[in-house]
């Protein structure tokens, strides 16, 4: 769901800069061919993705206590 759309703007950010094929944004914090624009957008990508990571499961699991009241 959302990360499904934070990846998609992650591989399009990759190919607008000339950065791709992406690995993982904290690996790609350790290039050496970034420069400080794209270090600071992958450190908020981070960030973004962190949080993201917090909402889906905080829905995973609101879905998954209704499931279980409602069975």
């Amino acid at each position: 769901m959302i990360l499904n759309k934070l990846t998609d703007l992650y591989n399009q950010w990759g190919d607008d800069n000339k950065l791709s094929p992406l690995g993982s944004a904290d690996e790609e914090l350790f290039r050496d061919d970034i420069d400080h624009k794209q270090y600071n957008w992958l450190k908020n990508f981070i960030e973004v993705w962190e949080h993201a990571e917090e909402v889906e499961d905080f829905i995973d699991q609101y879905e998954k206590e209704r499931k279980e009241r409602n069975d």
